[in-house]
């Protein structure tokens, strides 16, 4: 797609605009010089679309951003859903942050009925989803991406800001490079704190992922930023045993128990290859009480961390990792699409009990079809999860 992008000419504030046929923007006359024509693509997310490009300059400033994504975001939307609070939120937030393995933000521009956000643009996929595609995966590899991992953690705290929803999913390669450093995004449910004052801060919001919630985040007592560490460390277990410490079939108040209790432990034949430096670290991190949990700065001195600083962890493969990992993966987006059709047929009916009548169903069933990305990730999940039968089925009705 074609598209003109326009640099206003600001010394201090860059203001980024885009303009094509179908999301015309006027800015002050004054703004547009000399734009250069860019190809761009459109993802449309929650409440905005993303326009991702390039390379962007005038007569009077050369300002290069090597990749950028641009989030369009309508503030009426944001209105009804009570989401535009938030999302000046996290602008604030994602202002502040500045560092290698934090997503960065460029820009923004707010306009009567929009609201424009430039920033990074990363391309190299979700951390787990790079971990499968390898053809080899060791402690050093793990050991590698985590320590960019926790690196950003601690930057976050140490500038009084809690990330709250740290997870697979929120940590992406910059590129696809082998090289290429990780990212930690979606800064959504952040919250900064006052790390000054003599209390220590305590938030009660109960928000993040089920699967990765701390223990005091479920208590609803009140919580400050190890919630972090809690999740860094249950994704440190999944990194190193290619599945998650509690079991993801139980019902939300029984894993809460779990979580709560710190119900897991190191089956042998996950474990078996991995040394007990990395199994220690994560007991440290995965620990209820949080005066004994670690911090950001004690995580990266543990000697787990050390052996790798060395060059001294096992490069040897993580047999089976991989394989779980792929079968986690596909149950879990599995699940994550089938939610989504329970959602849609829930805001059919104005009860739970009752069935839509025809014309609802079709009109729900129409929906589905319409969102091509998410029929595909259902297909692949099932050819993962080797159902044949159910690929059958599914392709018939998405065929009818």
């Amino acid at each position: 797609m074609p598209v003109v992008a326009l640099l206003a000419p600001h010394a201090s504030n860059t203001l980024l605009a885009l303009l094509t046929p179908s999301l015309p923007l006027l800015l002050d006359a004054r703004a547009l010089d000399v734009a250069r024509s860019l190809s761009l693509f459109l993802l449309r997310g929650l409440f905005g679309i993303w326009l991702v490009g390039g390379c962007l300059c005038t007569s009077q400033t050369l300002h290069l951003i090597s990749c950028a994504q641009r989030q369009v975001i309508q503030k009426d939307a944001c209105l009804k859903a009570g989401e535009l609070v938030k999302t000046q939120d996290e602008i604030e937030i994602m202002k502040k942050v500045k560092h290698p393995n934090c997503i960065a933000f460029h820009d923004m521009y707010d306009s009567k009925e929009k609201l424009y956000i430039v920033m990074e643009l990363v391309t190299g996929g979700e951390l787990f989803d790079r971990i499968i595609d390898a053809g080899h995966f060791s402690e050093t590899e793990a050991a590698k991406c985590f320590k960019q991992i926790i690196q950003a953690v601690s930057y976050l705290h140490s500038i009084g800001i809690v990330h709250r929803d740290i997870k697979p999913e929120n940590i992406l390669y910059m590129s696809t490079d082998p090289d290429s450093p990780v990212k930690l995004v979606d800064f959504g449910l952040g919250k900064i704190i006052d790390i000054h004052g003599s209390q220590r801060a305590h938030m009660m919001t109960v928000c993040g992922t089920p699967s990765y919630l701390a223990p005091e985040v479920i208590q609803r007592t009140g919580y400050g930023k190890e919630c972090d560490i809690w999740s860094c460390g249950v994704i440190l277990y999944i990194l190193l045993s290619g599945c998650p410490p509690f079991d993801q079939g139980k019902a939300p108040r029984l894993l809460f128990q779990d979580i709560m209790n710190a119900n897991y432990s190191f089956p042998p034949d996950y474990w078996k290859l991995v040394s007990q430096e990395a199994q220690d670290l994560v007991r440290k991190m995965m620990v209820v009480n949080i005066q004994s949990r670690m911090t950001p700065d004690q995580v990266l001195d543990h000697p787990w961390m050390r052996r790798y600083n060395a060059g001294d962890l096992s490069k040897e493969n993580i047999e089976g990792v991989q394989k779980r990992l792929r079968d986690w993966q596909a149950t879990r987006r599995l699940k994550a699409a089938i939610n989504t059709f329970v959602a849609l047929l829930r805001m059919s009916s104005a009860m739970l009990s009752e069935l839509p009548d025809e014309a609802t169903q079709e009109k729900i069933l129409q929906k589905v079809r319409a969102d091509p990305a998410r029929m595909e990730v259902q297909y692949q999940c099932l050819c993962v999860l080797n159902m044949p039968s159910q690929r059958i089925v599914f392709l018939q009705a998405h065929t009818l």
